[in-house]
């Protein structure tokens, strides 16, 4: 037997009717299953590589003599050292928390699966976020936003992922807020009043997505623009109300924000 990509060599020794050593014919050739590699050699008559896993037969042939080896000697190909793997991941995108299975594989260098290679998962953040990463035998899960490369690899032996998948946790249902409102109490009519919010998941990963409304009473003199900012067309006492539609984690910490503002141009 020999390991994937080991040089075998082979001699062919003929005998005449007689049992009498012969020169070897012109046209002696080798006779083996087509993937496996053959060449002349300089030591012996030929050098056999086999890439691929399996059991194989090697026989001496010639033609113009109409010889061929009476017996066939055996050749068993086995899988060589691991040298590269490949990580399978149950989900591509979760949620913080989210369990997220991991699988390893290991080949040679000609592709031939590689048993009873020692494993670990390795966990690499991209823009990810190594607080509160928890990485076991068979799996991770992980609490910040954003991508983590995940590696297949072998403590004992040099066999990477060239290509790992990427898996992406994105934020959960809004837990918290905060609201920037209006730093004075008297504004200039027809001027974007300054408010801004930033919504959170109960990990503290910001959330962009998010349906906020914002209401007036009086109703009238309320207008949003078109970059998503508001201003005030007419002169009146306001209580405006910031309130998050978006469906909300349980327990979430978010209420509605009332705020009193004045339009008067009164120089």
């Amino acid at each position: 037997s020999a390991i994937a990509g080991q040089e075998v060599l082979v001699d062919c020794e003929g005998v005449d009717a007689f049992g009498n050593p012969a020169l070897d014919p012109a046209d002696l050739s080798v006779e083996v299953d087509v993937s496996v590699q053959r060449t002349p050699h300089y030591a012996s008559d030929f050098s056999l590589r086999g890439t691929l896993v399996g059991d194989y037969t090697v026989g001496c042939v010639s033609e113009s003599l109409g010889a061929s080896t009476a017996a066939l000697a055996p050749l068993t190909v086995l899988a060589g050292p691991a040298s590269q793997s490949e990580t399978l991941v149950s989900a591509t995108q979760v949620y913080p928390e989210d369990s997220v299975e991991v699988s390893c594989a290991y080949y040679d260098a000609y592709g031939n699966p590689v048993d009873g290679v020692t494993s670990e998962i390795r966990v690499l953040p991209s823009d990810g976020s190594a607080d509160g990463l928890v990485v076991t035998e068979t799996s991770f899960s992980a609490v910040g936003a954003g991508s983590y490369f995940v590696f297949c690899a072998s403590p004992d032996q040099i066999a990477g992922d060239e290509s790992p998948p990427m898996v992406s946790v994105l934020p959960g249902l809004p837990f918290t807020w905060i609201v920037d409102t209006l730093e004075q109490d008297c504004y200039w009519q027809d001027r974007e009043i300054p408010m801004s919010w930033t919504v959170y998941d109960a990990y503290g990963n910001p959330i962009d997505d998010v349906d906020v409304e914002v209401t007036s009473i009086p109703a009238d003199g309320l207008i949003q623009n078109e970059d998503g900012t508001y201003r005030l067309t007419s002169e009146a006492d306001y209580d405006l109300t910031v309130r998050l539609l978006s469906p909300t984690a349980e327990d979430a910490e978010i209420n509605d924000v009332v705020v009193n503002v004045r339009v008067d141009s009164t120089p």
